[in-house]
Parts: structure tokens; sequence; C-alpha cells
């Protein structure tokens, strides 16, 4: 049989002070596009869970091993965001249509009150999904990159809104 190497998970994320490093260089934000790929659905799992993608066959590497292994570091982004004042942009909306609104984030979002999530696109078509999170949470800011371009109509119509919500402070471009 092959043999099977044990790797740590956490020694596949940078240090905090590899992430200092980039920040002191001029970085401004740390940006997630899994979007694109996959849902936005990030369940907390155990650094054991996450581990198991290492620990099987390649052939034996199921779809359920893969997320827990993204879901594990993306939650780790979320706590290296919010060590260094830095916010976490992630891309939500069209990208792989299924399960990437905003509200698939809330979890996340509710749990990393320190982190500060910046949603790119608005969470585009699903708009609606927007203002109750900008306004039941001090660490959600609506970006709305992209959204002109996509519809003129629906960009006007929620930055409208989130100036009627008294949430101007908290809009991006």
């Amino acid at each position: 049989g092959q043999q099977i190497r044990q790797i740590h998970v956490e020694s596949l994320i940078p240090s905090g002070k590899c992430f200092f490093g980039k920040k002191n260089a001029g970085c401004v934000a740390l940006k997630i596009a899994l979007a694109y790929e996959r849902d936005l659905h990030f369940e907390k799992v155990t650094q054991e869970q996450a581990e198991r993608v290492f620990r099987v066959k390649e052939s034996d590497i199921t779809q359920e091993d893969i997320r827990y292994f993204q879901n594990y570091l993306f939650w780790k982004i979320c706590e290296i965001a919010a060590e260094l004042s830095l916010p976490l942009q992630c891309h939500t909306g069209m990208g792989q249509i299924t399960n990437t609104n905003i509200l698939q984030l809330n979890d996340v979002i509710k749990s990393n009150p320190e982190t500060k999530f910046v949603l790119l696109h608005c969470g585009f078509p699903w708009l609606d999904d927007l203002f109750p999170m900008v306004d039941g949470y001090q660490n959600v800011y609506p970006d709305l990159t992209w959204v002109p371009l996509l519809s003129y109509t629906a960009s006007n119509r929620v930055l409208h809104q989130l100036i009627e919500m008294s949430q101007i402070d908290k809009i991006c471009w």
C-alpha cells in the first residue's frame, strides 16, 4: 500500500507574522473569492475534520473532506483578519448562482464580530438579503463593485435604500 503523510492543517496557514509583514508592506484587506467555486455556507468544523483530507489516499478524498478543509481555512482567515484589523472582502452573488447570497454568511459574520466583512457586489442579484445584514451587524460593509455595470436600476435602488437606512458610512466602492 501507499504510505500516507500526515499534515497538520495549521502548518498550511501562513503565520500571523507573514500576514503582519504583508500589512506593513501595504496590504489593506484580505480577499475570499470562493463564491465563484462553491456556496457561501461555511460551517464551523474542527481541525481534525479539516485534516482528514491529508490522512486518506488521494483517490479516497471526498467532496465533504474538501469542504471541511475549505470551511476550516475560511474561519481561520476570519480570525486572522480580525487580529490584524484588516477587512475581509468576500465575493457574493452570481458566482455559482446557488447559495451565494449574503445570508449564507450569517453564522460566520455573527460568530466573528471583530472581523470587518466587506460584501463584494452586495450579493447581486439577491440585494434584499443585504439590508438586514448591514442593519443587524456592525461588522458588515456593502461594496457596490460591479453592481452598476450589472444593473444600473439595482445599484440605484441599493444605494438609495442604504442611505435611507442611515448606513452611508459603511458603503464601499
